[in-house]
């Protein structure tokens, strides 16, 4: 149901217990701890936003940061996360502020050890989702909540940690490059500004095809041969759910056009089926030996046509 919904949300992330010991997600296998993960990568690598929920008392903090710090382990900016005891009253904890200092990812998650580790540009997030303690080595110094300075970080079973770079730590890799000094400015005229070319949409109408059709011509056009137009939208995952709304509410979004002079002028309109496939007779006039057929749809403001179709009557 994701392409069809602003976003995602687990009732039960990182942890379902309401009390401070108990329903901790761990990384048991394919469906742990690795699959909520999972959940944020899916949620926001498809557009969307993704709530995570996690279950204990108001003043539990380590629930709190080991929440929040799965999340950061997988999240580009989409996602937010709350510990709730009882969707009345929201504590705000000291991680949170830290969160909110460390900046942007300066890459995906990686393992440390058992742990896993993800590096931000002012700070860095250490999770165990093991049922062991880890030990794992920041390789810099960074600070605790507490401010305390860590060079290696112990972690409980089913813990995390948030932590800043302290002033001496040094850039992660693929961090900014340092300033280049200042050069005097060029006399040379400034190079013009190449045209920035659109992204082709992958919302499409392609593959139309015709040809003729056995069907009972209307009585008005005796002169005139039926005709049979089949094309498909293609849609990317991107667009994929407008067209199948569109046919949930039989909202004919295609629209079969026929070339005269240089106009073209509509013969009729056309629903689609959920995958975008649709299929319709049309007249054309008899004493056309040559003419071109060509197919738009319209979902909100996407407007996408067809390559033309020249096709020839039998004389």
């Amino acid at each position: 149901w994701l392409p069809f919904v602003s976003g995602a949300m687990d009732e039960m992330f990182a942890k379902w217990g309401n009390s401070p010991d108990i329903g901790y997600i761990w990384d048991w296998g394919a469906d742990g701890w690795l699959a909520q993960v999972n959940e944020v990568r899916h949620a926001e690598a498809s557009g969307k936003f993704f709530i995570g929920i996690a279950h204990s008392t108001a003043t539990d903090v380590k629930a709190a940061r080991y929440g929040l710090a799965t999340m950061l382990l997988a999240s580009e900016g989409r996602s937010s996360f709350s510990l709730a005891e009882d969707y009345v009253q929201e504590t705000w904890f000291p991680d949170y502020d830290i969160a909110g200092t460390l900046g942007a990812p300066r890459g995906a998650m990686y393992r440390a050890g058992s742990a896993y580790r993800r590096d931000f540009e002012r700070g860095t997030v250490v999770v165990n989702p093991t049922l062991a303690p880890q030990s794992v080595p920041l390789g810099a110094t960074y600070l605790a909540s507490d401010g305390s300075a860590l060079s290696t970080i112990g972690l409980l079973p089913t813990s995390a940690a948030i932590l800043r770079a302290s002033p001496a730590t040094p850039p992660a890799p693929g961090g900014p490059a340092p300033p280049t000094p200042a050069t005097a400015p060029s006399t040379s005229p400034a190079p013009k500004p190449s045209k920035l070319r659109p992204k082709r949409m992958t919302l499409v109408v392609s593959r139309l095809r015709g040809g003729p059709a056995r069907a009972a011509l209307p009585r008005w056009s005796r002169k005139a041969s039926v005709w049979r137009v089949q094309g498909v939208v293609a849609a990317g995952p991107e667009h994929a759910w407008r067209v199948a709304d569109a046919a949930r509410r039989r909202r004919c979004a295609v629209a079969v056009f026929i070339r005269r002079g240089r106009t073209w002028t509509p013969l009729r309109r056309v629903c689609t089926t959920r995958s975008g496939y649709f299929s319709a007779h049309v007249v054309v006039s008899q004493g056309r030996r040559a003419f071109a057929l060509h197919a738009a749809a319209r979902y909100g403001s996407v407007i996408v046509r067809s390559p033309v179709l020249v096709t020839r009557q039998r004389a």
